[in-house]
């Protein structure tokens, strides 16, 4: 009877170790199972751009099971990748920043140019910024204006020579128109012919020159 009961006492007790080693177990697959899955959808938050969240992730999850060598090590993996990416983002907004000074200082400097009446050099120098910073709207529509004032100043330079141009071809008419009149001994006639030419051309020097001759012939 004694033995028996000690058999069964015995046997009680490696049952119930086998339930708790099973139960152990069981904790222990649970636990690694949840671990891979934080670590799954951490990577895949990282894989996305999404690295914040990420190592928020883990971090919760250490949290959980702060034993886990695996979640430690990967906390700072992506911790350092974390650190990258914002070093990363810091030094493409200075050079973001670095081409925006750069591109309102050669607007600046070209409206410098505009408003001195430089306006060749003003597009001289937008074309030259513009090649450096191919992608800046601002450069393109700065240019396009300067060209277009460029446009505007050229026809009205045109304009300007070719209303030269007649005004020197009418009045070595008149001078010619003169000349003759004053060889045919019409001196009168010339002085008329002139004094109407200087009228239309006030400070033609020519005009006033043959006139003052055509006067004194007529005395």
């Amino acid at each position: 009877s004694g033995l028996t009961s000690l058999l069964a006492t015995v046997t009680d007790g490696l049952a119930r170790q086998e339930t708790q080693r099973k139960e152990a177990g069981r904790q222990e697959a649970e636990k690694l199972r949840y671990i891979n899955l934080q670590l799954a959808a951490a990577d895949e938050l990282q894989r996305s751009g999404q690295t914040a969240l990420a190592l928020k992730k883990l971090q919760n999850a250490l949290r959980h099971c702060p034993g886990s060598e695996e979640l430690k090590a990967q906390v700072i993996v992506v911790e350092d990748l974390l650190k990258q990416e914002e070093d990363q983002r810091q030094r493409v907004q200075q050079e973001a920043q670095r081409k925006r000074a750069e591109v309102e200082r050669e607007i600046a400097i070209s409206q410098q140019l505009l408003g001195a009446r430089q306006t060749d050099e003003a597009v001289a120098k937008l074309e030259q910024a513009l090649r450096q910073y191919p992608k800046s709207q601002e450069l393109k529509s700065q240019l396009e204006f300067a060209q277009r004032r460029a446009a505007v100043e050229q026809a009205e330079r045109e304009r300007v020579e070719q209303q030269a141009r007649r005004q020197r071809s009418e009045i070595e008419r008149d001078v010619a128109k003169a000349q003759v009149l004053l060889d045919s001994r019409q001196a009168s006639r010339a002085v008329a012919a002139l004094e109407q030419g200087l009228h239309q051309y006030p400070d033609s020097e020519e005009l006033k020159s043959q006139l003052k001759i055509a006067r004194q012939r007529v005395d």
